[in-house]
């Protein structure tokens, strides 16, 4: 029996080059099967993440175990996973022909392993369902009210530019760079359409790449011994379009780098899929992306911010890692494809671009939802904010009813008191943005409250103005009405069932109170205060008010 989180290789057969073939020297033959070699002799890809590739793959059930047998040619390899030891979260299939059984996907799934299924450019053809989509944030997607796409477009686009500050300032160490895409990221939060915002975005790439070009940080190192191999064009970044495609396309990169950051962000953009569909968004209708054909056009709405990280883990790649000519295969038509091993080394990463793009899904979902009509609940399932919110409450009240005494009755209605402030303080947090919350009975920071409709600062005062008006009017009328004997019930069977004949806008007038307050007086779930009862009977027709000053 195969042991468990076992990686076996087959030992390589020695290969005799019998023809170079056009085009291939010996040297490059070597490289190729060196490249082989080293990706398929162990599992780079690390326990959270497994990369099947080659040709011939087969991925299986075997003794309980999940197997998977891959490689190319003479180099292939045999692995092994258990359910209760392996810590395997990404099942990530790039082979070119194979198989997967019924019982390996039933596996993964119990094992809660997304099973993901790509093409050689790390396209996915087959993504696992992570959620349920919610329909009236479809709909808000499909039909945004005036002014909530400009919203989510200035959400991301504007992460994505405060990101590519801090890369120009912290690796590049250009100050000025930084400050100017800075300045036009402040500049997005006065856009007031998507074009504009996308119109700043570009013209803040043009600035960052055209920093990249020669930069030392942006220059791969080689071994000497394969120097006289590589391409002269390779080591040094001259911009992100690739020669080979038409118009401004990166694709088929021609230089190493941009292999490297193209695979990254096809990682990022899967797990980026994964996020939309988590939070119960649809990943095809997008906000910044125009809609096409089997685009996933909210999944690289949500990759845009988190094209920084990706961007600054390659740039960290290329200071600290001297390549190998057999990490890259130069295609027939000059694209560089990217060596197993560095792909397996760039796959193991998915875990950390799904905690980068997790807070972002979860920003973006709770925009739509406060447009949602009804009652919307805001979820954090990718991040948990909400269960350790809960968690800290939970402590904070242990905390304080273990201080006070926890047998005492006292003791636990104190606590009870001091929970929510003390759990405040523990972990308060805002729920559109994360940000430290002023107040503990807030469930948003100040700026993200400032934009939401009825809850900025000004809307606030106007409305405690107005309640304590209507407070001081209700403490004066007691005062001269201190022997008035109020009969609700008697409002509620003379007044109230002839108000659901009149118009909000006459019950607002007659009682100087908002709509809300109206239709609760009119739907007769509340009975206004006797202050208003006299302009209530008079407006219904009652001829005398429904309450009377006492004689005693």
């Amino acid at each position: 029996m195969a042991e468990p989180d076992a990686t076996r290789a087959a030992p390589a057969h020695p290969v005799e080059i019998v023809s170079e073939g056009p085009g291939l020297s010996a040297e490059a033959i070597d490289d190729v099967l060196s490249g082989l070699e080293a990706g398929f002799a162990s599992d780079p890809a690390g326990p959270a993440v497994a990369v099947v590739m080659g040709h011939g793959a087969r991925v299986d059930v075997f003794s309980g175990h999940l197997r998977s047998r891959d490689g190319e040619g003479w180099y292939r390899r045999e692995r092994t996973w258990n359910r209760a030891t392996s810590r395997l979260g990404r099942l990530v299939i790039g082979a070119g022909s194979g198989v997967i059984t019924l019982d390996a996907v039933r596996w993964c799934k119990e094992a809660d392993v997304g099973v993901l299924v790509v093409d050689e450019d790390a396209e996915p053809l087959l993504v696992p369902v992570t959620g349920t989509c919610d329909p009236r944030l479809i709909r808000l997607q499909a039909a945004p009210p005036v002014g909530l796409d400009v919203e989510a477009a200035v959400l991301l686009l504007g992460g994505k530019l405060r990101g590519q500050s801090g890369v120009a300032r912290s690796v590049f160490s250009l100050p000025s760079v930084a400050d100017t895409i800075g300045g036009l990221a402040e500049a997005m939060e006065e856009a007031t359409d998507v074009d504009e915002c996308r119109q700043l975005e570009a013209s803040a790439a043009a600035l960052y790449f055209d920093a990249w070009c020669g930069h030392p940080a942006s220059t791969l190192r080689f071994a000497r011994s394969d120097a006289q191999r590589v391409p002269g064009h390779w080591p040094v970044f001259d911009g992100r379009r690739s020669v080979l495609t038409k118009g401004t396309s990166n694709r088929k990169a021609a230089q190493p780098l941009n292999a490297i950051l193209n695979l990254g962000f096809s990682l990022a953009a899967i797990e980026a899929r994964l996020a939309c569909e988590a939070v119960g968004l649809h990943p095809g209708l997008g906000f910044v992306h125009a809609d096409e054909p089997r685009r996933s056009s909210l999944a690289l709405d949500l990759l845009e911010p988190v094209r920084p990280d990706v961007e600054r883990f390659c740039l960290g790649l290329v200071g600290e890692r001297t390549f190998s000519r057999r990490d890259f295969v130069e295609r027939s038509d000059g694209s560089i494809r990217i060596a197993p091993a560095l792909v397996q080394e760039l796959a193991a990463r998915m875990p950390m671009w799904a905690k980068a793009v997790a807070p972002w899904a979860e920003q973006l979902a709770h925009l739509l939802g406060r447009a949602v009509k009804g009652s919307w609940q805001p979820r954090t399932p990718l991040t948990g904010r909400n269960q350790r919110a809960a968690q800290a409450r939970v402590r904070a009240r242990k905390a304080v009813a273990g201080s006070l005494g926890q047998r005492s009755v006292e003791g636990r209605q104190q606590a009870n008191r001091l929970a929510p402030a003390t759990a405040a303080t523990a972990l308060a947090t805002c729920i559109d943005c994360g940000g430290p919350l002023t107040r503990s009975r807030h469930l948003r920071c100040p700026a993200c409250m400032e934009q939401t409709p009825g809850q900025a600062r000004e809307a606030r005062r106007r409305r405690g103005q107005a309640i304590a008006s209507a407070r001081i009017a209700q403490e004066a009328w007691r005062a001269e009405h201190p022997d008035a004997v109020i009969d609700r019930a008697d409002f509620f069977a003379t007044v109230t069932p002839r108000l659901r004949g009149h118009r909000l806008r006459e019950i607002m007038d007659a009682a100087g109170v908002t709509k809300a307050t109206a239709s609760s007086y009119r739907n007769g779930k509340s009975v206004p205060h006797p202050s208003h009862w006299p302009a209530l009977a008079s407006l219904v027709g009652v001829e005398a008010a429904p309450f009377e000053e006492s004689s005693v």
